[in-house]
């Protein structure tokens, strides 16, 4: 017996017919060890093999993939989706980072591409079909509108800024986001992301940052990617949290963690590894499906 929770497909051009499969999440939802989680899925996604074998208990062949569109059951609730940004045609947003300031709260999050023909004005043509940073605003934290899309003053491209974990520090604004490194030579494109950074007074206007990219990471369990970043404070440190591959294999998404004074500029020379040995969390639950990413931190009663 089994409790499904949802459907979804990955990639665009999937085969006809739905499979299923199930899984033991007993240690997540902490049911009984005989229920089991069903989802409805479709595949392959652009060649990668999500999962090898039947049962999701023992798919530890399953890699990362960053075409899985999830669907919600009927009677669902979305808090917010970009109706301008939308994605097969539904409102879409993910990788949500919230702020409290200037008497509402402001929302970042990634936004996908567009055609030419929905391009608003607000979006440089240059954002045309790929990933970017967007900003909605709310008073109560239910309601949201669109401010538009980030543009960052002085940055060296328009697209981009992807993922963003964003903080009020000190009364100023940082961006932390994910771009890749022009003119660097991986053996795989699609990891050549690096942390880049931004600064702003009011929340929509940013300003480049001095000494970008400010983190690449030279751990030695990794690929050297670095995404998904978050950054909270800790013991007189601003605490970076991201999210990498592992070496051995670039299929394992695995976290690590970096430290800076806080206080500084956050400039390239001032962070320093503090998972360079191993890293912080990596994937050791079937259901993880070989991915831990995207960490968001917390402080209570500070």
């Amino acid at each position: 017996g089994g409790v499904k929770i949802g459907e979804f497909s990955i990639g665009k051009d999937t085969p006809e017919g739905l499979q299923t499969f199930s899984a033991d999440v007993a240690p997540l939802a902490r049911r009984n060890a005989r229920e089991a989680l069903y989802f409805v899925f479709t595949s392959p996604c652009k060649g990668r093999s999500l999962c090898e074998l039947e049962n999701f208990r023992f798919c530890q062949k399953a890699q990362p993939c960053r075409d899985v569109v999830f669907k919600p059951l009927d009677g669902g609730t979305m808090l917010y989706g970009d109706d301008v940004r939308k994605l097969d045609g539904q409102p879409f947003a993910k990788d949500p980072s919230v702020i409290r300031h200037g008497g509402r709260y402001l929302m970042y999050y990634s936004a996908c591409g567009m055609d030419e023909q929905t391009l608003p004005g607000d979006v440089p043509g240059a954002r045309m079909g790929k990933w970017c940073c967007a900003i909605a605003e709310s008073t109560d934290l239910v309601n949201w509108r669109r401010v538009g899309d980030i543009v960052v003053d002085g940055a060296p491209f328009e697209d981009g800024w992807i993922a963003p974990g964003v903080r009020k520090i000190d009364g100023k604004i940082h961006l932390f986001a994910q771009n890749p490194v022009p003119g660097a030579k991986m053996v795989d494109p699609f990891m050549n992301q690096a942390i880049w950074h931004a600064t702003s007074d009011d929340g929509i206007h940013f300003t480049f940052a001095s000494g970008n990219p400010v983190f690449v990471s030279k751990s030695k369990w990794n690929t050297g990617r670095a995404i998904d970043a978050d950054v909270w404070k800790a013991d007189g440190k601003l605490v970076l949290g991201y999210a990498s591959r592992d070496r051995e294999t670039g299929k394992r998404q695995i976290m690590g963690l970096a430290t800076a004074p806080y206080g500084s500029d956050y400039g390239a020379d001032k962070w320093t590894e503090i998972t360079s040995d191993k890293p912080l969390f990596e994937p050791d639950m079937p259901w993880e499906m070989n991915c831990i990413e995207a960490a968001t931190v917390v402080r209570h009663k500070d």
